[in-house]
């Protein structure tokens, strides 16, 4: 059995997130992906990330058709107490399922920091890293094992969280392809981002 477990904030959810769950599900055939939200990032703690509730339903907004039948929306992180930690989150998965092949989804900008993270090396025992390029350049660190890694084949769109809430708070249009339309639209609904500095 193939596991993928798909981590971050996601606030939002964007196309760059739902090319990599597309892609990692497709390459990997992996028979499930758990996507993760985290509570709170111990790489962002200066702001406080949108809710649980909403977040999780933009992801589920998010994961339609027949990618909906591979990826299982986990609340793991948002009901604990505390930073989500990737190793701790890794070690219940392997704990859950003890003889699978378990691939932690990321993308390449990701790599930089990765050897800054918590327990690097554990997360490496514990999972295959499965990378999404998002550019040509991307790296490896000479701290992460080549044998732990998969690189996968498709580019992955350059979308940023970050320039999204920006664009909503501003109130500037933005480009389509940056969000799938149900979650466009539920963040019209419910008016988040709308008062962030």
């Amino acid at each position: 059995m193939r596991i993928g477990i798909f981590g971050g904030t996601f606030d939002p959810p964007h196309n760059g997130h739902l090319a990599l769950a597309r892609c990692s599900v497709k390459e990997l055939r992996l028979n499930r992906l758990y996507i993760v939200p985290a509570k709170i990032s111990p790489h962002k703690l200066e702001g406080r990330p949108t809710s649980g509730r909403h977040r999780i339903n933009m992801l589920q907004k998010m994961v339609r058709g027949k990618l909906q039948k591979k990826c299982w929306i986990s609340r793991l992180e948002l009901e604990r107490a505390g930073p989500s930690y990737t190793m701790r989150t890794l070690a219940y998965f392997r704990k859950q399922h003890p003889r699978a092949e378990l691939y932690f989804v990321m993308g390449s900008d990701g790599l930089k920091f990765f050897p800054q993270w918590k327990n690097p090396d554990k997360i490496i025992a514990l999972s295959w890293l499965a990378v999404g390029r998002r550019d040509d350049a991307a790296r490896l660190p000479r701290a992460i094992p080549r044998g732990r890694v998969h690189w996968l084949k498709a580019q992955m769109p350059k979308v940023s969280a970050t320039a999204i809430r920006e664009a909503f708070a501003a109130k500037r249009s933005l480009d389509r392809s940056f969000l799938p339309g149900s979650v466009q639209d539920y963040i019209d609904r419910h008016h988040l981002y709308a008062n962030q500095k």
